[in-house]
């Protein structure tokens, strides 16, 4: 998010061919080892998930912003207007005049009626940076298409919100966060596609998004497209991907098996860049997951294969095929079964492993690990719902990289060994291992 804001600031310019994501992550970095942002928490393969800043340095800059008219905070009693180009609503309220405001960001204390929200209105024709996606705000998308000059749009629509086909009109934006609390998916229309400036669409309540025209004459190919999320039912086609090459993540939901005669993701290896997918079936035929041909560049992969039909993916054909994606640093499967009840690893597969969770998938009785380069750089290991798993195989602890064990309802015989597993590394090496079991 705090790069997303930089970018739509303007703060970031283009340079040395690296795009806009590279940069504001390299000047992030710059920031962190200067000690002027303190890094809150990491992901689960290391990278920055939350940050903050030191009270001394805050203070600094709240000063500064004010002294400079950088930006102005709005609390309990607004003013009649506002000179500042960037707000912060601390209250709700209308307010007499923001046109000269270029951003706000409503961060409410608490719950506000209805009628005693911001709107946006004409007078903000001239806003780039408009966030509202808390629990309490709720927004008419007509009014929001209104912003023209927008580039980062993050809000929570009203459940009468439709999508306007002028959506093209907004050909600055470059981030569409939308979130709603109602049951039916909101329908994007075709001209979303026409959206060139746009780097992230992420839509976390799911979106119907219409396949882009073939016969479209004024086709736009949206190379700066980095994330596409909360998509449902899209036909990645070669249309489709022709359209967005350069896209980094996609969160993607299936309930079709086929779609117009095809696989839904047949094109999906074409995504030379892809490095995040996350993946949710439902409702399909056991074999849907394996007709994929996955990325080598994929390096997060997130799979829950719920409610499938015919017993669900047959993990002992699956895991291998991701196993031999060179670049894989978590996998999280969640749901599928193991047939013949055994799971064993083979030389060269999850080289680049550090993160494995398995949840509900049933079956496991056996798993075989010959040697602990199996899984050479492991540092976090979730098993769930292992009810029949004999046990975690002795060589998982022979892992220099191992930091943690993670189970929940597992057969007390699978916990017996992660604790085993912990105790020997404790005596050989001396090092603590964190075990978690329920």
């Amino acid at each position: 998010m705090l790069e997303q804001l930089w970018m739509s600031e303007g703060f970031l310019k283009p340079r040395s061919g690296k795009c806009l994501e590279t940069l504001a992550q390299e000047y992030f970095k710059e920031l962190v080892d200067r000690n002027l942002v303190l890094v809150d928490e990491l992901g689960s393969t290391g990278n920055v998930k939350y940050c903050k800043t030191h009270d001394l340095l805050r203070d600094l800059c709240l000063k500064e912003a004010e002294k400079e008219r950088f930006y102005h905070v709005v609390r309990d009693d607004p003013p009649a207007s506002i000179s500042e180009r960037r707000v912060v609503l601390k209250t709700a309220g209308l307010l007499a005049s923001l046109s000269h405001t270029r951003s706000i960001i409503c961060q409410y204390d608490k719950a506000v009626p209805e009628d005693g929200k911001f709107l946006p209105s004409q007078d903000l024709r001239l806003l780039r940076t408009f966030r509202a996606s808390d629990n309490y705000d709720s927004y008419f998308l007509e009014n929001v298409i209104e912003l023209v000059n927008s580039r980062y749009l993050a809000i929570s629509v009203h459940h009468e919100s439709r999508f306007s086909s002028s959506i093209d009109l907004l050909w600055n934006l470059q981030t569409l966060i939308i979130y709603s609390s109602f049951a039916n998916n909101l329908h994007a229309p075709n001209e979303i596609w026409k959206l060139h400036q746009l780097r992230h669409l992420e839509f976390p309540e799911k979106l119907i998004l219409p396949n882009p025209r073939s016969d479209d004459s004024d086709i736009v190919i949206m190379e700066n497209l980095q994330t596409l999320k909360g998509v449902e039912d899209l036909l990645l086609n070669e249309e489709v991907v022709k359209r967005i090459p350069n896209v980094k993540k996609l969160d993607l939901t299936y309930y079709s098996d086929q779609k117009e005669g095809q696989n839904c993701l047949s094109y999906l290896q074409c995504f030379s860049k892809l490095e995040s997918l996350r993946c949710s079936t439902l409702y399909q035929s056991g074999d849907f997951l394996l007709r994929i041909n996955f990325p080598n560049s994929i390096k997060k992969l997130v799979v829950k294969d719920l409610y499938s039909t015919k017993f669900g993916t047959k993990l002992e054909d699956i895991l291998p095929k991701i196993g031999s994606l060179p670049l894989l640093e978590k996998l999280v499967f969640k749901n599928g079964v193991f047939k013949t009840g055994k799971w064993e690893t083979i030389e060269g597969q999850f080289q680049k492993l550090k993160f494995l969770k398995l949840s509900g998938c049933s079956g496991l009785v056996n798993w075989i690990v010959s040697d602990s380069s199996h899984f050479p750089l492991l540092e976090e290991l979730r098993l769930y719902y292992f009810s029949e798993l004999e046990e975690i195989p002795s060589e998982v602890g022979e892992i220099a990289t191992l930091k943690s064990i993670w189970m929940y309802w597992c057969s007390e015989a699978a916990v017996a060994s992660a604790k085993k597993i912990v105790e020997e590394r404790e005596d050989l090496y001396g090092e603590q291992l964190d075990l978690c079991d329920w």
